[in-house]
This record gives structure tokens, C-alpha cells and sequence, in this order.
């Protein structure tokens, strides 16, 4: 971004609440939240990953001065919590190109639900807690899953081993569309006519 067109390069004092030898730290025009705050690098830079370790060691110490000074506007109220967060390119949202780390001030009742702050950036897959999207963990596991380590195996081997006599009943689910129960009907009325049963 050109420095003449980028609007961190222009700031007004008025917005500034803390300069550091290669960083400022600034109020949001734009706040998601009240005492919503920017750290950015003094020099243009677009990007994290462009900027010198200094630089970025610099930020990193300005997010604990960005909280006080946020507690301070802010005060009496309190956040319940903090997101801290940066986009990095177009695809990762960021919209001006000079780098910018935010840090957001949350409340309770502020969203409906507030889990997994930052991975909200997708939205169906921010929050692996609701909506049967579970972690691999907290997944339920197949009743039957074939082989010797299957589940259901161990019930039904104590069985087998005494039985003198075994009948199966089996129930497959397919990935094909359901069929209306008129068609399904005709068709094993059919299968029966096609295939008389024999004497036992």
C-alpha cells in the first residue's frame, strides 16, 4: 500500500494512545467493541511475516500496554475477555495493507455464543463443540466396524462361544435416496412372486 494512501500512515494523535521506538498503538475508527485497539509498526509494512523480529517483538510487548490502556477507557466496566487477533492478505481479510494487530475487548451477551472466538472466520467450522461437528475424541464411535478390534465384537463372542445355534439379522444403510414405501412395496411383492419359497 502506497504510504500516501494507507490510513495507519496518517493517523491523528487524537487516536494514539501509546508510541514506542518502532510501533503505535491506536483506537479502532471502526470498533467492533468499545476500546477496541490497533498495534501497528510505524514503518509501512504489509504484513506479520514481513515485519523485522524487532517489529514484531515490539507488538507482541504492546498488547499488555493496549489492555491497560483499554481498561483505563474503559473503566468501571470490565471485559469478561480479549480477542487478539491479525489478517494477514486479502484471502486472510485483511483490508489494509499495512500490518495491524487487533485487540477486542468482549462482553458477556455480546454474541449468542461466544466459543471459538477467532475460528469464526469460518463459520461452519468455528465451533466443533455444537452441531455434531465433534473433535475425533468426542466423536461416537461405530457400533460395528468389522475385524477383530471391533466393538461389538467383544459382546457377541462370549455369545457365540456357548451358542448351539446362531440366526442373523442384518441392516444395511446405503447412501442411496429413499424410495416412497408404494414403490418399495411393489417390489418385493415381485421378489416374492419371482421366488416362491421351497418346502422346507
Amino acid at each position: 500500500m502506497r504510504i500516501l494512501d494507507c490510513p495507519f500512515c496518517r493517523v491523528g494523535a487524537d487516536r494514539t494512545f501509546h508510541e514506542g521506538p518502532l510501533t503505535l498503538a491506536l483506537w479502532d475508527a471502526f470498533p467492533v467493541s468499545p476500546g477496541h485497539a490497533l498495534l501497528i509498526p510505524r514503518r509501512n509494512v504489509a504484513t506479520w511475516f514481513e515485519a523485522t523480529p524487532a517489529e514484531q517483538s515490539e507488538l507482541t510487548t504492546s498488547i499488555a500496554i493496549a489492555r491497560d490502556a483499554i481498561l483505563r477507557r474503559l473503566h468501571p466496566q470490565v471485559p469478561d475477555g480479549f480477542n487478539i487477533g491479525i489478517n494477514v492478505g486479502a484471502a486472510g481479510g485483511q483490508t489494509v495493507f499495512h500490518l495491524h494487530v487487533h485487540v477486542i475487548p468482549r462482553f458477556k451477551g455480546d454474541v449468542p455464543d461466544p466459543r471459538d472466538g477467532v475460528r469464526h472466520v469460518i463459520p461452519a467450522r468455528a465451533n466443533y463443540l455444537r452441531d455434531g461437528a465433534a473433535t475425533e475424541a468426542q466423536a461416537p464411535r461405530a457400533l460395528a466396524t468389522g475385524g477383530t478390534d471391533d466393538p461389538f465384537l467383544r459382546h457377541v463372542r462370549p455369545l457365540f462361544a456357548r451358542a448351539t445355534d446362531v440366526a442373523i439379522i442384518a441392516a444395511f444403510v446405503t447412501g442411496q435416496r429413499p424410495q416412497p414405501l408404494a414403490v418399495a412395496r411393489r417390489r418385493r411383492a415381485r421378489t416374492r412372486h419371482a421366488h416362491p419359497p421351497r418346502d422346507r
